[in-house]
């Protein structure tokens, strides 16, 4: 009786530094909040805050170090709410409000 391997074991996903951490948070926001700006136009709404719910287009290529950016500096993940096209994810964060039940 042998062992079958059913499933491959993940890719080991590289470790960051605290500075390519930070760019990515930084390049995140910044998508998050021209997002935020163009679902608000034209609305009185509340001034966007990087604490909060957040909402962004983003490569695909950039998902794992933005997705541990924002684990890192607000403490949830991304999760991929749609495939926009092969290249391109729109991603939703709880935000740091929530994650520390604020």
């Amino acid at each position: 009786m042998g062992l079958t391997l059913v499933n491959e074991m993940p890719k080991a996903k590289k470790k960051y530094t605290r500075d390519e951490l930070e760019v990515g948070f930084k390049r995140f926001n910044k998508l998050a909040q021209k997002l935020y700006k163009l679902n608000n136009l034209g609305k009185k709404s509340e001034p966007w805050h990087w604490k909060d719910e957040q909402e962004a287009i983003i490569m695909k290529k950039d998902f794992d170090l933005m997705d541990e950016a924002v684990g890192y500096f607000c403490g949830s993940h991304l999760e991929v709410e749609e495939k926009i096209t092969p290249y391109r994810l729109h991603v939703y964060s709880a935000g740091y409000w929530i994650n520390i039940g604020a």
